[in-house]
């Protein structure tokens, strides 16, 4: 029963010809002895000491049960690790009691060898409202299995059955489309989901056979794009292919350090960032007609914004002081009725955009009054409504200080050597 599962998972992942692939890629890359995946894991620890990184590594239970003194010894060169499922199978096939228990077992594992886990990556990155709703029940702070795709031109020499493979990988991951959803962090039933950038290494060079210089453009222009839109790229890499994507990744983590406005974090502290950012405010008081005092509390590292019409007749965000007195007919936030929908009012509240519930529509220099539902792609619509207003608007950054973008370096472990993954689906 447990290969079936695994096969009908695989299928809806790969081809019959690509699956024979992955196992060859297997055979030639893992031993029957861990030695081989040791020395790939200590070159990455030592890489990622070098540029000063701390690397988020999912790992299955069951193989930090097999191998706990590698995943202790990782874990001292300061990488943070995250629960990659109990077993790597896929969770939306199992029944609730199932879930619970695979979650349960999962973490006791890491405990009980003093390994911190700090979230949660589905196996496949397969997950459903069920999946998600059992594990915030588990006390897991937070998850990274939503997928967002940045959209790039099909290399020249990819096989067109390799490229309609990666069309289809979209829609298994349930994939979300860069242009349509902000790459950003956000909650969902008291988990922070911190979506995954793709194409990933396993995108790349296992079903689009890439060279490493291909990967590097693709990658770089990712990280430019997600610059200029004030958001998170994280870049999903498996250990066992780090020679592969070492110089790619190098050239990444070069040019975000050289931007100098890069924050580069682990999943875990981003999840604390966006916990801690919750409990920033701003208090309004008129002065007088026209002129009003904002004092905005936030910790040492928040950013208050205050959106301003620059000479030039451009929208800008510029950072500002904790307390300052601004020139403004109506209140310098967003209005929107009791009615709107509260997946906005949630979507405002994680953008720290300041707004308030009100029904009189002219006391704000902004009012939205948002007809049905609100939907994913619907964000950047109202972003840009947000973005387009004429009038002084205040919020606080996405980012801690001095930080206006976010890179992260996440890979997961679901095997060290072969018996691994012949246990995926025996034992």
């Amino acid at each position: 029963m447990k290969m079936i599962r695994f096969i009908i998972t695989r299928l809806r992942m790969r081809s019959i010809r690509q699956i024979i692939g992955r196992i060859t890629s297997i055979l030639l890359r893992y031993e029957m002895s861990t030695e081989s995946f040791q020395s790939i894991l200590k070159s990455f620890a030592i890489f990622s000491n070098h540029f000063g990184i701390q690397p988020t590594f999912p790992v299955t239970a069951t193989v930090v049960k097999r191998h706990p003194v590698i995943f202790q010894k990782l874990q001292a060169t300061g990488v943070e690790f995250a629960v990659h499922g109990f077993r790597h199978v896929d969770y939306t096939q199992l029944s609730n009691y199932q879930i619970q228990s695979h979650y349960h077992q999962a973490v006791q594992i890491f405990k009980d060898l003093n390994l911190n886990p700090s979230g949660f990556r589905f196996p496949f990155l397969r997950r459903n409202q069920t999946t998600l709703k059992l594990l915030a029940d588990s006390n897991i702070k937070w998850d990274s299995s939503d997928v967002i795709a940045w959209t790039f031109n099909k290399p020249e020499y990819t096989n067109p059955l390799n490229w309609k493979s990666y069309l289809q990988i979209l829609e298994t991951y349930q994939a979300q489309l860069i242009q349509d959803l902000p790459s950003l962090p956000h909650k969902d039933y008291g988990l922070i989901e911190i979506p995954v950038s793709i194409p990933d290494d396993d995108i790349l060079f296992e079903r689009l056979k890439v060279i490493p210089a291909t990967a590097k453009l693709i990658w770089l222009n990712m990280l430019k794009d997600v610059r200029s839109r004030s958001e998170l790229l994280t870049l999903q890499l498996h250990p066992e292919r780090f020679p592969l994507f070492k110089y790619p990744l190098q050239s990444v983590i070069i040019k975000a350090k050289k931007y100098g406005d890069c924050w580069i974090a682990s999943l875990g502290e981003i999840c604390k960032w966006w916990i801690e950012k919750d409990h920033f405010q701003a208090t309004l008081s008129q002065i007088k007609e026209g002129e009003f005092n904002i004092q905005f509390t936030c910790s040492d590292r928040g950013q208050p914004m205050l959106r301003q019409t620059d000479p030039d007749g451009n929208n800008i965000w510029l950072h500002c002081e904790k307390q300052l007195k601004i020139k403004s007919e109506k209140k310098p936030i967003v209005g929107i009725p009791q009615s709107c929908p509260e997946n906005l009012k949630k979507f405002l509240a994680d953008e720290q955009i300041i707004f308030e519930i009100t029904e009189c529509s002219k006391s704000t220099n902004l009012y939205i009054n948002w007809q049905g539902p609100f939907l994913d792609i619907q964000k950047r619509t109202l972003l840009k409504q947000i973005q387009n207003c004429k009038y002084p608007l205040i919020r606080f950054s996405r980012w801690p200080k001095p930080y206006t973008f976010c890179l992260a370096i996440t890979g997961d472990i679901d095997g060290i050597d072969l018996w691994d993954y012949w246990s995926r689906f025996h034992g």
